[in-house]
C-alpha cells in the first residue's frame, strides 16, 4: 500500500510560509517583460496589437496584457494605446521595443498627456 502524500518525504511537499513571502523579482533583478507588437490581420493586411509579454515568448505567442493597437493600413495610421497601463508597466521595469517606444511617443503627443517620471 502507498503511503499518504508527504508522509514519507515523497510526492507533494507543502511550501513553507517563508517561501510564499519571497518576492517574485528580488531587488537588482530585471523584469523579463517587454512591450512589443504582435501581428494580427490577414496576409498583406497587417494589424498589430501592442502587448506586454514575456521576453522569451514568441512574437505572436501568449501575452500578459493587451495595451492597445496599431493599424498601419489606414490613412493616417491608427494608434490607440492605454497610456495609464503603459506607465504602470514602465514603472515596474518593462522595456518597450524600439517601434513601441516611438508609437508611445506619438500617442502621448496626440493626447497631450505628459509622461510620469
Amino acid at each position: 500500500m502507498r503511503p499518504a502524500w508527504g508522509s514519507s518525504g515523497e510526492g507533494y511537499v507543502r511550501p513553507q510560509t517563508s517561501d510564499l513571502l519571497t518576492p517574485l523579482f528580488p531587488l537588482g533583478k530585471t523584469m523579463a517583460v517587454t512591450l512589443r507588437l504582435t501581428r494580427m490581420g490577414a496576409k498583406k493586411k497587417p494589424f498589430y496589437r501592442i502587448v506586454a509579454a514575456d521576453k522569451r515568448a514568441p512574437r505572436d505567442g501568449r501575452c500578459i496584457e493587451q495595451l492597445g493597437y496599431y493599424d498601419p493600413m489606414t490613412e493616417p495610421p491608427a494608434i490607440k494605446i492605454d497610456l495609464e497601463r503603459v506607465d504602470y508597466w514602465l514603472g515596474v521595469g518593462a522595456n518597450p521595443s524600439d517601434t513601441v517606444g516611438q508609437l508611445i511617443e506619438k500617442a502621448r503627443t496626440a493626447s497631450d498627456i505628459p509622461a510620469e517620471d
